[in-house]
């Protein structure tokens, strides 16, 4: 999870106009499988 974070995270980069809705789309995935308990 924290190596997707830093993968796409918008401050690191700024010449991918998609990081930002990637970012949304690992944190969206992150937060369901933690609450189906399944998140490590």
């Amino acid at each position: 999870y924290h190596e997707l974070l830093k993968r796409f995270h918008p401050d690191l980069n700024q010449g991918d106009r998609g990081a930002e809705a990637k970012l949304q789309r690992v944190i969206k995935a992150y937060k369901t499988l933690k609450k189906a308990g399944l998140a490590a």
